[in-house]
């Protein structure tokens, strides 16, 4: 398998935004649309958003983002891998990638939002750590809703992977 190569990206990368459409269309097939809550791709540049992008033999694959929540937490938001590139483990790659920008940044708590119909993301989440807390922010009253945070290390860097900074 050829490792992935993560790139930090801007709202306005194409790939971002057809990544972000997929998205959209794999979640309007499991959730009604009051209960897709999206990152507003206009403004995000100015809520000082961060995304990466997986990308695999040149093709953008999967990405991630950081949204800021307050002063020590931030939502991840926006993850997701390619239907045809799922179970290779992109997402552990992607998921470590920005717990470190995360830590690395000065948040002390990533938080997150999922959705009932979505139990292999919510596996994920909790192999990874994350504990179940009280919803949160937009997704108070949305039934649909499943709210996560895990506390992090400060500093904490990715695994080395061949092709990629350390």
């Amino acid at each position: 398998m050829k490792e992935l190569e993560l790139k930090r990206v801007n709202s306005d990368n194409q790939d971002l935004r057809k990544l972000i459409e997929e998205l959209d269309i794999y979640l309007s097939e499991r959730y009604p649309e009051s209960s897709i809550h999206s990152v507003n791709i206009e403004t995000v540049d100015d809520d000082n958003v961060i995304f990466i992008i997986a990308y695999k033999n040149s093709i953008a694959v999967g990405c991630a983002a950081l949204r800021p929540v307050d002063s020590q937490s931030c939502e991840l938001k926006r993850m997701f891998v390619v239907e045809n590139e799922r179970g290779k483990g992109y997402s552990k790659i992607i998921y470590e990638e920005i717990e470190s920008i995360a830590s690395n940044t000065g948040y002390r708590e990533i938080k997150l939002e999922t959705g009932f119909e979505q139990p292999e993301a919510i596996g994920l989440y909790k192999k990874y750590g994350y504990k179940r807390i009280p919803k949160f922010g937009e997704y108070i009253n949305d039934p649909l809703s499943v709210c996560f945070a895990k506390k992090l290390i400060a500093g904490r860097k990715p695994p080395y992977r061949k092709g990629r900074p350390a």
